[in-house]
Order: structure tokens, then sequence, then C-alpha cells
């Protein structure tokens, strides 16, 4: 209770930073050795060659991929590289507070999780080795919100490299992501981080949920 109650107090500290859209971008990949991308509407395409072995990942105004066993993060607008690094694995999720791009990606054991911190200079703030698996993060003026092992979400002060709060869901969770100026968790369901999140191992948080309905294929 008390860890959850630490996530109640960081809602609502965090409560009026700036949380920066996601750029308004198409991206795709071509073959294995080209990203191409375009602003929306109207922008100039770019393209950036390089191996691709991961889907590109759209966080903030930054695009994330990884290839050769180099992960690098371009400008979504113009296709510039910002910076690279060596890292092997693939991409699980990536998200970016206009300052640090946050990584999450899956071993190339396939076990467990690494989480790395990049600023604008290409330098690791912060990196995080662990065995669970670590899903798609957010984060919100450097504080960094890992799901992991489907139920928990752990946030992590940047500036102090430590877990700062905890806290189980209801639900299952797998990601954590930004839109309308709000930070959600969940999976099939969505739940707000807001003042409401303590309540979260009890159902009682502003959570909603997709409705039921049959897709083609049953797709799980």
């Amino acid at each position: 209770t008390c860890i959850a109650s630490r996530v109640s107090i960081h809602a609502r500290r965090l409560a009026s930073a700036s949380i920066p859209p996601n750029a308004d971008v198409a991206v795709g990949v071509f073959g294995d050795r080209a990203l191409a991308g375009v602003a929306l509407p109207g922008g100039e395409p770019w393209t950036f060659e390089h191996p691709i072995d991961c889907r590109p990942v759209v966080a903030g105004g930054v695009v994330v991929s990884a290839g050769d066993n180099e992960m690098f993060g371009l400008d979504a607008r113009t296709g510039k590289r910002l910076w690279s690094r060596k890292a092997g694995g693939c991409l699980r999720g990536a998200a970016d507070d206009g300052k640090v791009t946050v990584v999450s990606s899956r071993p190339i054991n396939g076990l467990g999780g690494i989480v790395v911190a990049i600023d604008r200079d290409g330098l690791v703030v912060r990196q995080v080795e662990d065995d669970s698996n670590i899903g798609m993060p957010g984060i919100i003026d450097g504080v960094v919100f890992l799901p992991w092992e489907g139920r928990y979400v752990s946030a992590y002060d940047l500036s102090i490299g430590e877990e700062v709060a905890r806290i189980r869901l209801a639900e299952r969770v797998t990601r954590a992501f930004t839109t309308g100026g709000a930070l959600f968790f969940g999976e099939r369901t969505a739940t707000r981080f807001d003042e409401k999140i303590a309540l979260a191992p009890k159902a009682k948080a502003s959570t909603v949920r997709l409705p039921p309905r049959p897709l083609p294929g049953d797709p799980t």
C-alpha cells in the first residue's frame, strides 16, 4: 500500500508536466536496409539507409529502430540521425519526453529485459537490466514507467537511478503510452495515470476497456 501511495504522490507531482505529442509521421520499411518517412500532412519525404532487423517505433519526435547489432534514433520529421549505439536483441518499445529517449529491448537470448535511456547527445543516462520481461515504456519529465511481467508498473527516476514507486494493476499491462496529454497503462484496457492510480489493485482506477467483439481468425 505504501508503494502504491507513492505512485499517487508522483501522479500529483507530474500532473503539470508537459507531455510532448508523438510526431504526426508515417514511417515504412523498405526491404531490410532502409527506412522511409514523411511528416503529415505534406512534409518532405526522407529515407535512411541502414540494416533493419526490428519494426521501427515512433516515440515522441523520434523514430527508433535497430539492425546489424546497432540501435539508432532519428528525427521523425527529417530522418536525421540523432544518436546510435551498439545493441543486440530487438525492440519492445520506446518513449521520449523531448530530452531523453527510453528504449526497452529483448535480449538476444529472449529472456528478461533491457532498458536504455539515451539523451540527445547520444549519451547513455541509465541502463537497467532485469530478469523480468519489460514491456513498452513511458516517460514523463525524467520519470520512466516500466510495465513488467504483465501485472506491474514501476516508476524509475532517471535522476537518481532508482525505482521510486510501484503499482500492481488488476488488468494485464504490457505497455505504457501517452495520448491527449496523459499517460496510460494497459493492453486490452487503458488505465490513466492520475490521482486514482493507487486504487488500481482494487480495479477502481480510471480504466476503460475495449468492447468485446469477434475478429477474423480469432487472434490472441
